[in-house]
């Protein structure tokens, strides 16, 4: 919740001068934290396409580092850490005072971001500097937003980044001719100001969802603590033990499809093993140039893994490769007059023509019917055929521009000049090898590492539906406790608003408080004149773009004599419309699909919780708006509300419209296994607080279904 989050903000520092805004510095030091946690996220970890890099001493990046100016330290970080100091000084904050020592260690990312210059001496840096960016990362849980403008621009500039960096290396690998040098460095706008900077979408990806799902965790443990506190431990048992025989089946789906699944990658993986055997892909690629079949077989599984035995293949690869090419130039230079002018393109030529495009094994294969296993099997193909291409290519183009070198350096020393391109043949192909295994190595490491992130968000699943069931048994009506709770923290009585059912017609006179007003376009308007209006601009961006609520018609309040008519709202039968006044500082949680109208004055902001009391919707997103001012709902049926006499009936919790953030609800449902799987439940008002909802049978949003609905979540392949 956006109020909750200025809570825990103040608890930071203390208020800054009047002339600061405290939430615009926040955002940009949460940002400057960010920035410290780039090397980690984007190194290029020994990346295969070096040559891009233009690093022609061999030099292979662990982490991205700054470009530094006249000295070493000096560069982007270096003004980030004087920017960040200013800040934690101005806000007064521990926290960003921490954020500044990262930043400051980044100054030195040279020291040990190239292992081929690396000291021994620097890892007690480098392991303070991972320390204490995973320190930040926690903080950051704890402190910041997931939605925050300063984490929204972060991602969407490293997703920026790596669609950029994709699509040149996709474009220069279709388009340069195969002698042709690399025109530089990728463009990206962080690789602008950074060395060794290579973001990935898998990368970007794995962070963002790290990171989500760790808020997540914490906001279960914040949302329900002051709950379990309340309750105390022996309620808690007592209400926990029902809840666990309910939800058990749960647990148990859950288990089944971890095991099914691990044990399907697993047979993808043995499948792809197969056809990487070291002398049995040699064999093949030997036989099957002169047309011969050769039946498949495959390693026995035993100790070995995907990664050791692709590994395996490729230094054998490797290896034939290195033979290729010392032919090529035995031949090459034996074979032309003028050796040192002519042999470059005749090697470049044979190992163009020697070595296979594709790693052989790793061509994608029809999955048909098979869902599961086989699209494992070609991703897994594909992220090893891709590491091998890299390596190739930046092999070949290489070689290319260094043996020409090398011909004018031994114009007419043929003897010399073979022996100088086999001692470069072998640097280069090992320093291949050794890029092809690093990329290899990342690119399995990202595959587990999301298959253990999609495990932890299954668990993240089977908490929120153990809460759904929790909050069932705590606040069922007829239960031993029977218990309520507000909807959400906030004041008990803020001051109560007025709720008015106007039928199919609102009439909106001038008011000194409301002097404007935006109306959604469903609702006819008749008196002022069409003006589109994109009050909320890009707030709730995602919910009112699914919702239709993008933008609203401006309905001026304040009219000239000349033009003072009345503005009338209409809708058609049975469509009604409600008008409900809010008091300063009251906050009414709705639905943007039933909003057609607000004042000027009324603000709107979003809860984000995975408290008890609000989990019984089945979701975690919830928007209000905030008083003074008026809002205008629509239904599609007659409404009621809380102060009629049938407002004390039971009711599904689709019917809701609108309701008071203080009030109160008991969960009826049926407490069984199968009800609890199968059946939604009605919501009972405890009379406190105000609600306004639709009696519509067709009313959409709502769900028929208990917590199997949640299942479909555990159907990833993890």
């Amino acid at each position: 919740m956006q109020e909750a989050t200025s809570a825990q903000a103040s608890k930071l520092s203390r208020r800054t001068e009047p002339f600061a805004n405290r939430e615009t510095l926040t955002e940009i030091a949460w940002f400057l934290t960010f920035l410290s946690w780039v090397p980690i996220i984007t190194g290029t970890s020994s990346h295969p396409i070096l040559g891009w890099l233009g690093l022609s001493d061999g030099s292979n990046y662990l982490l991205a580092e700054h470009r530094s100016v006249f000295i070493d330290p000096l560069g982007l970080y270096a003004v980030c850490t004087v920017v960040m100091v200013t800040l934690a000084w101005t806000l007064r904050s521990k926290v960003f005072a921490l954020a500044t020592v990262p930043l400051a260690i980044s100054c030195f990312l040279f020291l040990f971001s190239d292992n081929s210059a690396a000291d021994f001496r620097h890892l007690p840096l480098y392991y303070a500097y991972v320390a204490l960016c995973t320190a930040m990362s926690l903080l950051f849980v704890g402190f910041g937003r997931i939605l925050s403008p300063s984490f929204l621009v972060f991602t969407a500039l490293l997703f920026a980044d790596a669609t950029m960096y994709s699509i040149t290396e996709v474009y220069w690998m279709a388009s340069l001719p195969a002698d042709a040098p690399w025109p530089g460095e990728p463009f990206t706008v962080l690789g602008q100001v950074l060395n060794g900077y290579a973001p990935s979408f898998g990368k970007a990806a794995v962070f963002v969802f790290a990171v989500a799902l760790m808020r997540l965790l914490f906001m279960a443990y914040r949302d329900n603590r002051t709950m379990a506190k309340a309750l105390g431990p022996k309620r808690v048992w007592e209400i926990f033990k029902p809840t666990v025989l309910l939800w058990w089946p749960v647990l148990a789906v859950f288990g089944v499809m971890t095991i099914l699944y691990s044990l399907l990658a697993d047979r993808a993986e043995h499948a792809l093993m197969c056809q990487l055997e070291p002398d049995f892909v040699l064999e093949v690629e030997i036989l099957t140039s002169s047309g011969t079949e050769i039946e498949q077989r495959c390693l026995p599984r035993g100790d070995a893994t995907l990664e050791s035995t692709l590994q395996t293949y490729l230094d054998a690869q490797y290896a034939q490769m290195e033979d290729q090419l010392n032919q090529a130039i035995d031949q090459a230079v034996r074979g032309t007059n003028d050796a040192t002018a002519n042999a470059p393109d005749a090697i470049v030529g044979r190992i163009d023509e020697s070595t296979s495009g594709r790693l052989p094994g790793t061509r994608h294969k029809r999955c048909g019917v098979d869902i599961i296993v086989c699209p494992i099997a070609n991703g897994l193909r594909s992220m090893a055929n891709s590491s091998y291409q890299k390596s190739r290519t930046a092999a070949i183009r290489d070689l290319d521009q260094e043996l020409n070198d090398l011909a004018a350096e031994f114009e007419g020393d043929v003897e010399g000049y073979e022996n100088a391109a086999r001692a470069l043949v072998t640097s280069r192909l090992e320093r291949a090898k050794r890029a092809t295994q690093t990329a290899n190595n990342g690119a399995f490491a990202i595959y587990r590492f999301a298959s253990y992130l999609l495990l932890l968000y299954s668990g993240i699943i089977l908490l929120k539906t153990f809460l759904m069931v929790f909050a069932r048994v705590l606040f069922d009506p007829a239960g031993k406790h029977s218990l309520s709770a507000p909807f959400t923290d906030g004041p008990t009585k803020p001051g109560q608003g007025t709720l008015k059912v106007k039928k199919t017609e609102i009439l909106v006179r001038k008011d000194v408080r409301d002097d404007r007003y935006y109306v959604y376009r469903s609702v006819q308007i008749s008196g002022p004149k069409k003006a589109r209006s994109f009050v909320l601009g890009f707030r709730f961006l995602i919910t009112r773009l699914l919702s239709r609520r993008f933008s609203f018609l401006h309905v001026p309040g304040k009219r000239t004599a000349r033009t003072d008519h009345s503005v009338k709202l209409n809708v058609e039968a049975p469509n009604q419309l409600i008008e409900w006044t809010l008091k300063p500082g009251e906050r009414v949680f709705f639905r943007f699909p039933d909003l057609v109208g607000f004042s000027e004055t009324v603000t709107f902001g979003r809860l984000v919780s995975m408290s008890v009391t609000t989990l019984y919707f089945g979701r975690i997103f919830h928007y209000y708006a905030k008083g003074p001012g008026t809002l205008y709902f629509k239904t599609k049926a007659k409404p009621v509300t809380s102060a009629e006499r049938s407002g004390n009936r039971p009711f599904d919790p689709a019917l809701l419209v609108a309701w008071t953030a203080p009030i109160r609800f008991f969960v009826d449902a049926k407490l069984d296994i199968r009800n609890t799987f199968l059946s939604s439940y009605n919501l009972c008002w405890d009379k406190s607080g105000h609600y306004l909802r639709d009696t519509s049978p067709t009313r959409e949003g709502g769900t028929t279904t208990g917590i199997i609905r949640f299942i479909k979540h555990f159907l990833l392949p993890i």
